[in-house]
């Protein structure tokens, strides 16, 4: 978050975030940066017992974390703005409980009031399909990787844009439920690899081409300038998954007792 007002920061904002990495082990965080001769270290154990407690806002919503100290903060400032906007990073320690899924400005069929998560944007899981990537690519100036969409499950082997029929996804033992379609924003024009937007908006423009929704009006209107890619699920029943798993589906079009819109 910015010091000086609390505001949540992503790579909207800060591009410069995307080339961070990260690596936990046991409690010992490590981050580290192209560009910078070192990386910089904080344990969670010790930022728990410092309990420096701090409110912050995202999307209107007040939510908590505690700080995770000087050095790391200042290192941040340095990455992300060049030591010109003070930065504080936050862990979610105990003090921050699971929060309701923020308003979505639509009342999606398959949203329930029971759906919570921490610090993502309104869902903790995001899935996107290689056939659909490829597909997107045969229809950009210049490719693209799945790192611009961030998922953190890819599925391969189903049609390009099949997904978009999917209302529950099975993994192992674990079953997720589609929320809604992903609506993308600027973020996606922002190059992994280099932390800069990419020309002309892409890949957002050439979606809008092809990836606008036309139906449900009111949600078309909404997202009118937001395409879609990917789906943003919440879980039903945990479980392991696993490279390789197989992914089981219950399809919208076979099941029309089901609905995302």
């Amino acid at each position: 978050m910015a010091a000086d007002d609390q505001r949540f920061i992503s790579g909207r904002q800060a591009g410069k975030l995307l080339l961070v990495s990260l690596v936990v082990e046991d409690d010992t965080v490590t981050l580290e940066a192209p560009g910078m001769e070192e990386g910089v270290k904080f344990n969670l154990q010790d930022v728990q017992n410092n309990n420096k407690v701090v409110d912050f806002r995202m999307w209107k919503q007040p939510l908590k974390g505690v700080d995770c100290g000087d050095e790391v903060g200042e290192w941040l400032t340095k990455v992300l703005f060049n030591g010109e906007t003070k930065v504080r990073l936050l862990f979610k320690g105990n003090v921050m409980q699971r929060r309701t899924i923020p308003p979505l400005g639509y009342n999606f069929p398959q949203y329930r009031s029971t759906d919570r998560l921490y610090y993502a944007d309104c869902t903790g899981y995001m899935l996107a399909t290689e056939s659909s990537l490829e597909d997107l690519n045969t229809r950009l100036p210049f490719p693209i990787t799945m790192n611009n969409f961030r998922p953190n499950i890819v599925v391969k082997g189903s049609p390009a844009y099949d997904e978009d029929d999917w209302a529950f996804i099975r993994i192992g033992s674990a079953v997720f439920r589609t929320l809604k379609p992903c609506n993308r924003c600027v973020m996606t024009t922002v190059n992994p690899q280099t932390g800069e937007r990419y020309p002309n908006q892409e890949p957002l423009r050439t979606l809008r081409s092809y990836r606008l929704l036309s139906n449900p009006p009111e949600l078309a209107k909404s997202w009118s300038t937001s395409p879609v890619f990917g789906l943003s699920l919440v879980i039903d029943t945990t479980g392991p998954i696993a490279v390789g798993d197989k992914v089981l589906v219950a399809r919208l079009s076979t099941n029309p007792h089901l609905k995302i819109f």
